[in-house]
């Protein structure tokens, strides 16, 4: 799934408010969050897809650890666009009395 400007936008909102309560709670001290916003920023316009986004937030995680619920959160998004798109694919199949293909659809991982 492409991410639109708007979904950028969010994205950087959503990570700046992570940082905002991680130095508010004095988990990071503000030249990290320097840091970690400079590494953002760096980085969330070359994202262009969903799965981009989602490989960002492991590094991100690896380097900072403290974006993992947000890491989770997204790869829960990933795997229910990934269902939806495939249960539309099958009742299309099963539309087109392609039931083999639906089947087959069903067993792939």
């Amino acid at each position: 799934m492409d991410l639109s400007q708007d979904h950028k936008d969010e994205i950087g909102m959503q990570l700046t408010r992570r940082l905002g309560q991680l130095l508010k709670d004095g988990i990071l001290a503000m030249d990290e969050v320097s840091e970690v916003a400079d590494y953002i920023l760096a980085n969330i316009d070359a994202l262009q897809t969903h799965e981009h986004y989602v490989n960002f937030l492991l590094e991100l995680n690896t380097k900072w650890p403290y974006f993992e619920t947000t890491l989770k959160i997204e790869q829960g998004v990933d795997v229910a666009d990934q269902d939806k798109q495939k249960a539309e694919q099958m009742a299309q199949f099963i539309k087109n009395k392609q039931l083999d293909r639906a089947l087959s659809t069903a067993q792939t991982g």
